[in-house]
């Protein structure tokens, strides 16, 4: 069953938290990101969904981190580039990106100009936060 179908079933099976918005410093050229909704999925144990929309100022680079669940991540504006294990991948807008869990990496807005807009699809553990940092 795919993500849509899971989400669609969890809408009607499970609670809806909307509008909890994680924030990162609220400077003007800061990233913004803004979780849409979480709820626990019906067809999975112990699992969630998290949807979050992420905004990237010009040239930002996100810290090195991991995402405790799968994730699928669709782009809306900008091109985005996507490093794990040395290898990048990017995305332009109407492209997704497969992430998988426990797999660190770096998200970064190569333009200048442009800031980089996309939504974050993910599954993971129930409870768990949605991404951890690196050192």
């Amino acid at each position: 069953m795919n993500v849509i179908s899971k989400l669609v079933r969890s809408l009607t099976a499970g609670s809806l938290v909307i509008g909890l918005t994680v924030g990162f410093a609220s400077a003007q050229d800061s990233p913004k990101l803004t979780e849409v909704f979480k709820t626990p999925l019906a067809t999975a144990a112990e699992n969630e969904i998290a949807v979050m929309h992420v905004d990237y100022p010009p040239g930002y680079s996100s810290p090195k981190h991991f995402h405790t669940g799968q994730v699928l991540l669709y782009v809306l504006e900008g091109t985005g580039a996507l490093e794990v294990d040395g290898a990048v991948r990017t995305a332009k807008a109407g492209e997704v990106i497969q992430e998988a869990a426990g797999k660190p990496m770096v998200m970064s807005n190569d333009s200048t100009s442009e800031w980089l807009r996309f939504v974050i699809f993910q599954v993971g553990p129930e409870g768990e936060p949605t991404h951890v940092k690196v050192d």
